[in-house]
């Protein structure tokens, strides 16, 4: 679905700016699984540009830039475990029929 995302959400370095627009419109996973021990994530992202306005407040200047934000394409439903110490990669056991984990739709 498509959602409204703060830029300072994706960019939390950022926060000393004000940004034009201060959100940009993204597609994201949403819905629910059906199980509470799964989640909907994405399965495949891309990257999409924008140029916003970048204000500091008190400058005299302003300048425009181009940010990097990531778009979900395809999502499914996985099992959420609990992050553990130590572990480079986080398996999750992957469930194909996912009726209420929606995908973006364009």
């Amino acid at each position: 679905m498509e959602k409204l995302v703060e830029v300072t959400q994706e960019y939390p370095g950022e926060v000393e700016h004000v940004f034009s627009p201060a959100c940009v419109l993204l597609w994201r996973c949403a819905g629910c699984c059906g199980d509470e021990s799964m989640e909907c994530h994405p399965t495949h992202t891309r990257n999409l540009t924008a140029q916003l306005l970048k204000i500091k407040p008190g400058a005299e200047e302003n300048e425009y830039v181009v940010m990097t934000f990531v778009e979900h394409q395809t999502c499914e439903c996985s099992r959420h475990r609990p992050r553990q110490r130590g572990r480079k990669r986080k398996e999750r056991q992957r469930v194909k029929d996912c009726d209420t984990c929606l995908p973006p739709r364009r």
